[in-house]
């Protein structure tokens, strides 16, 4: 059998060029300027079936690493274990090692996909059962049957190397350990043009995964500012370009309620309209399934995008249409504002016991307790209000602003006491987001928990931003959370500005 050299490092081997094996760095790189990758062999993953023998040791490899992450850890240990800074990096989170990732199928690349980004307490759930996954980014769960059905070379297969590559690739402090991950991405992005420009008279489920999958590379190590939303914008424009019925059932409803929220959310960020507020969108997708609580609040706030677009022209009018667009604004955003307390008031009608009580987190770094955080009886109670709280912000937000509009000659009586009624509602509501987030922070939440803590937390930060003088703690909490997300996996490019930044930003306010 043919053996790898130990002599040749990873730069040369993928470039197939000759190397004299000198450490720390060969001639080869030194003398072409690129980054020597060392030589040390590459990591790979097994998985084992649900009843292997005891003997079998499923501890993963690193020191540190939290003993909640164990397959087998008591409950106990594991309830100690919940601390927003006890957490084990995403880069040690490996499986046991057989042979050389880069020889790794597309099966075993899904498989560390599926356990890195499903939660705990849903993996063990079937994975046609799409009533209870829907908020659990139930796109993931449809990997392994497009997989199953491609061939080796297919886009699909090419996407979960990517995705599952960029898993293994980032290290703790957000960084890519070597080019595996980048040459899969470029590699899919390649097939994907390709398959887009061909004609097709069904939707392409492939295409629309591994679009997807992108999307996700560019949240764990991003290559440029625009990417993930480029991603998004893409899956936007290939879902609406069908009509709805295809998605009401099977994989193609995995797909489309995965999706809804980045979606949406993409669209509340860009400010412009999205077609999931049309009726047909609304409700044909869920004929066969009965909608999420999470679904159902995502149908009653989708025409919000729509609401901001129509705001943010108003100053292109004459001073009388601009009048009567913003009475009109104001009353829509009444109306979603409207839905959304009823919702926090019929949940509390609803729900036996209370729906998300307090809990005192302690930094093991310290020993010293934090500050309160809220639990939450399931991860859909905890989806619903964090998200319920976010869109509230932005109505409140948004009302503000109108109001401003509608009252731009009297900055007295009225509109200030308005003005600080949603200053003070605002800052409460991101508080409370605040404290909310380090319950999807939990190992046992997987990527999939700081990957839904993104967009609230963004709606937040932005909203005490505003006000820094008077949310300096909360700030400094922020932060934490942030730096808890990326070592969770996740690159906090996108959504927050640097730290430095703000640190800059704080001085020059103060």
């Amino acid at each position: 059998m043919r053996t790898k050299q130990k002599n040749v490092c990873h730069t040369c081997r993928a470039h197939k060029i000759g190397c004299d094996g000198k450490r720390p760095s060969c001639s080869q790189c030194s003398l072409t300027g690129r980054h020597c990758e060392g030589y040390q062999l590459g990591m790979v993953f097994v998985s084992y079936p649900s009843n292997a023998p005891s003997g079998i040791s499923r501890r993963t490899p690193g020191a540190g690493c939290s003993t909640a992450l164990q397959s087998n850890t008591s409950p106990t240990v594991r309830k100690n274990n919940r601390s927003m800074v006890n957490i084990c990096p995403l880069h040690l989170r490996r499986c046991s090692i057989s042979r050389p990732v880069g020889l790794a199928t597309s099966e075993e690349y899904t498989a560390v996909i599926l356990r890195c980004f499903v939660p705990r307490d849903k993996q063990r759930l079937s994975s046609h059962d799409w009533s209870t996954s829907q908020v659990c980014g139930a796109w993931v769960d449809i990997l392994p049957r497009l997989v199953d059905r491609a061939r080796s070379e297919k886009l699909v297969s090419s996407a979960v190397r990517a995705f599952g590559s960029a898993i293994l690739d980032r290290n703790s402090l957000g960084e890519n350990k070597n080019f595996r991950s980048l040459e899969a991405y470029n590699s899919t992005l390649q097939q994907l043009r390709v398959a887009l420009a061909l004609p097709k008279p069904f939707f392409g489920i492939e295409e629309a995964a591994a679009i997807i999958c992108l999307a996700m590379v560019e949240l764990i190590l991003p290559t440029s500012d625009d990417s993930v939303h480029k991603h998004f914008r893409g899956l936007d424009a290939l879902i609406q370009s069908y009509p709805p019925e295809p998605f009401s059932s099977d994989m193609l409803h995995a797909l489309f309620v995965g999706c809804r929220p980045v979606l949406l959310f993409q669209s509340l960020y860009e400010r412009r309209s999205t077609f999931l507020a049309q009726e047909k969108w609304v409700t044909t997708p869920f004929r066969e399934h009965p909608p999420s609580a999470m679904q159902i609040l995502l149908s009653d706030v989708a025409i919000l995008p729509s609401i901001l677009e129509e705001s943010d022209l108003l100053q292109s009018f004459p001073h009388n249409i601009t009048l009567s667009r913003s009475y009109k604004i104001k009353a829509r955003l009444s109306q979603v504002l409207s839905r959304l307390l009823q919702w926090e008031d019929r949940r509390e009608r609803d729900t036996i016991g209370p729906i998300y009580s307090f809990q005192q987190m302690q930094d093991v770094a310290s020993s010293q307790p934090t500050t309160s955080s809220f639990r939450f009886p399931s991860l859909m109670a905890a989806n619903v209000h964090i998200h319920l709280w976010a869109f509230r912000i932005i109505c409140l937000n948004e009302m503000e602003k109108v109001d401003l509009c509608l009252y731009d000659n009297d900055r007295t009586g009225f509109v200030i006491d308005n003005v600080q009624k949603s200053k003070t509602e605002t800052s409460k509501l991101a508080i409370k987001i605040f404290q909310s987030i380090e319950y999807l922070l939990q190992d046992e939440m997987k990527l999939y928990g700081p990957a839904s803590a993104l967009f609230p937390l963004k709606i937040a930060y932005d909203t005490l931003s505003r006000y820094l003088e008077e949310n300096q703690e909360h700030i400094k909490h922020f932060w934490k959370l942030v730096a808890c997300i990326r070592r969770k996996g996740f690159s906090d490019k996108f959504h927050f500005p640097q730290r430095a930044e703000f640190e800059s930003h704080l001085r020059n306010t103060i």
